[in-house]
């Protein structure tokens, strides 16, 4: 993952390589990267001693807007409080904005909880009662922080001297009565899982919004979960917004009782319920734990070291966590994913249809079966000349198939029929159970930990296609839909089963919105390592990333142009359709497969392939995999079509006898 970071600032800051200078600032390791800015350990060569530099990507320099939130955080050093990171200097130089700020040894605390799980007491009041003091002095400052969460609390960990906690990331702070976001009025900035409800609401925010964020901080590192954990943004507003928060004690019953009441009152929904100071709050929480109260100098006990971990921030510069995401964007899954249906669909092609067994007469289906098995044994699988190279081989390695299921899960829709039945229905038709199902997402749609639960019992893993339908790649790339794909990155962790995720798949194609007529392909590029990193800081190491292109698609220039690195992909997918009764497995997929190969090494899958049945169907059936075994494929992903495989029995029957030939290994449960 380190070579991830590395390759995404380079991106963002061409130029600033390690070695190099800014100011007095010798470059020395690359530490941090997001779509606002990049954070290195520096030498300050002036003064001796180690900084973490933030230096603001040039391209939004020209943005006033992200100006003003980076010299933000700058200024917030002139507040003065032994638990707000100090900052040293901030200027511009080599054409770049950045902040010099204490290099801080040690690592944020929310990578600290998932390492260990919950804290213990002592460790918890000593956080709580550091923020609370650095938060008071900010809101006496008349600035309110507003993206307090255990992310942006970091700890000087060093031999010999008690643990420091610093708040970090002021980025997004702002004078107490600002409640529009600075990228557009209305807009929600900060993190939903630790947001007040007059913060989601965009109402007059002050300090009591910190104090709240600052209540589920706590509730976390006690618990080893925010309060309200949700797999949907829509569901986390809404318990934010009106559901209280779960007692503390139901999840961990040592706790005394009284914790309850003081949570509780932290996180009322009315501001003028909770405490009158965060101060005033960390002293409740000591007093119903029964320790003293910290004073917020006390250690912390976190572990040195841990900020080499590649999902942590070494310092205040966080600049994943100063992203925007409108509230609006959650509440309106719904319609995107009915808009989704509309749009992943070819002009001029009907609408995939779901797999459906048909019944099929035992007697015929045996006949066709015996005479499958005698071409078989007759050498009628032998290699063709449409597939002029390679060695036919049965494969060794684990193979994938897998199913296209259209029109997603259907969580949305209460009361529909479960949406695993498709799935069921290709099983019993191909003779084999599949090990992939995929299904397509709309922007802004949360995963659906419960389907895929679903999958995983059946030995099936999720490959979830994210449809950036909507949304600009650009902004993706810039990190404006950052809080939507950390929300997204944790539900797949916390899953902890493995997921297929592929990001705008045929971006060679034309008709898409991210096709290659409406997005260069450098920004298709920015946006998918942008995705892929924000995932791998969050801890998301249970992803495979599939790349997909459409096979052998004209005018769109070389395939590899759209290629995003080989440490950003981990399967290479490619879409194919036999059209045609002259088409072979040669003339539809290995001109692609040769650009491919002659560029990585990566595995391919055929993952979105049909063979239409006016192209004798049974024949062209055994063609695909006999290339998918002579060009050693991972596997493929079958999308049914009209009429669907199991309409007719010599189709069925010849995809039952290639199927047999992979080498299927089951998802783990």
């Amino acid at each position: 993952m380190a070579g991830g970071f590395r390759d995404e600032a380079g991106g963002l800051l061409p130029g600033f390589a390690v070695g190099s200078r800014v100011a007095q600032y010798r470059l020395e390791e690359r530490v941090g990267a997001g779509g606002m800015a990049v954070v290195f350990r520096a030498w300050d060569e002036r003064l001796r001693r180690w900084v973490a530099l933030k230096v603001l990507a040039p391209a939004l320099e020209a943005d006033e807007v992200f100006r003003r939130r980076f010299l933000r955080e700058a200024r917030a050093a002139a507040i003065d409080d032994p638990h707000i990171i100090p900052v040293f200097e901030a200027g511009e130089a080599a054409g770049a904005l950045f902040i010099a700020m204490r290099y801080v040894p040690g690592g944020d605390v929310r990578s600290l909880v998932r390492r260990t799980g919950r804290l213990s007491w002592g460790r918890v009041t000593g956080i709580v009662s550091s923020v609370a003091s650095a938060l008071d002095t900010a809101h006496a400052a008349g600035l309110v922080h507003r993206d307090v969460k255990p992310a942006n609390i970091l700890v000087d960990v060093r031999p010999g001297r008690a643990d420091h906690a610093y708040l970090s990331d002021f980025g997004l702070s702002k004078g107490s009565l600002w409640w529009s976001g600075p990228s557009g009025q209305g807009q929600f900035m900060g993190t939903l899982g630790y947001a007040a409800p007059e913060q989601l609401a965009g109402k007059p925010l002050d300090g009591r919004a910190d104090q709240y964020s600052l209540a589920c901080s706590a509730y976390e590192l006690l618990a080893g979960s925010p309060p309200f954990p949700r797999d949907d943004p829509g569901a986390v507003i809404w318990a934010h917004m009106s559901e209280p928060p779960p007692p503390l004690t139901s999840r961990r019953p040592e706790l005394p009782a009284a914790v309850d009441g003081v949570l509780a009152k932290a996180l009322a929904k009315e501001p003028d319920h909770r405490y009158g100071s965060c101060r005033d709050f960390a002293s409740a929480l000591c007093a119903a734990l029964d320790l003293a109260p910290s004073g917020g100098n006390g250690p912390t006990g976190v572990e040195s070291g841990s900020w080499q971990d590649e999902t942590t921030w070494p310092s205040s510069a966080s600049a994943e966590q100063a992203e925007d995401l409108p509230v609006a964007a959650a509440a309106a899954t719904v319609s995107r994913r009915r808009a989704l249906r509309a749009s992943i669909t070819r002009p001029g092609q009907r609408n995939r249809r779901s797999l459906r067994l048909s019944v099929i007469p035992a007697a015929a289906l045996t006949a066709v079966l015996s005479v499958l098995a005698a071409m078989a044994q007759f050498g009628l699988f032998r290699p063709d000349t449409s597939i002029p190279a390679a060695v036919h081989a049965q494969l060794s390695a684990p193979n994938y198939l897998g199913v296209y299921l259209p029109g997603g899960p259907g969580v949305f829709l209460p009361g529909r029929p479960s949406r695993y039945q498709p799935v069921a229905d290709f099983a019993a038709a191909a003779g084999s159970r599949p090990n992939l199902v995929e299904y397509a997402i709309s922007w802004g749609q949360p995963f659906t930990t419960s389907f895929a639960g679903t999958l995983c019992k059946h030995g099936e893993a999720p490959l979830v296609q994210m449809m950036p339908i909507g949304v600009s790649l650009a902004a993706i790339a810039a990190g404006h839909d950052d809080i939507y794909l950390r929300s997204y990155a944790d539900s797949v962790r916390s899953f902890g089963h493995s997921v297929v995720i592929g990001f705008a798949p045929n971006m060679n194609t034309p008709w898409y919105t991210w096709g290659y007529r409406e997005t260069a392909a450098r920004t298709f590029v920015a946006a998918w390592r942008h995705i892929v990193t924000v995932f791998r800081r969050q801890g998301a190491d249970n992803v495979t990333w599939l790349w997909t292109i459409g096979a052998d698609q004209p005018a769109t220039g070389p395939i590899m142009s759209w290629w995003p690195g080989a440490s950003y992909v981990t399967w290479v997918g490619i879409n194919g359709v036999y059209m045609n009764p002259s088409d072979t497995f040669g003339s539809v997929f290995v001109r692609t497969i040769d650009q491919v190969r002659a560029a990585t090494n990566k595995p391919i899958l055929l993952s979105g392939t049909s063979v239409l049945p006016s192209t004798k169907q049974y024949a062209n059936i055994l063609n695909l995999f006999k290339g998918i075994a002579q060009y050693r494929m991972l596997g493929l992903v079958w999308y049914d079509d009209d009429p669907p495989l199991e309409g007719s029995p010599l189709a069925e029957a010849a995809f039952r006898v290639g199927a047999a030939r992979l080498n299927l290994v089951a998802a783990q449960p």
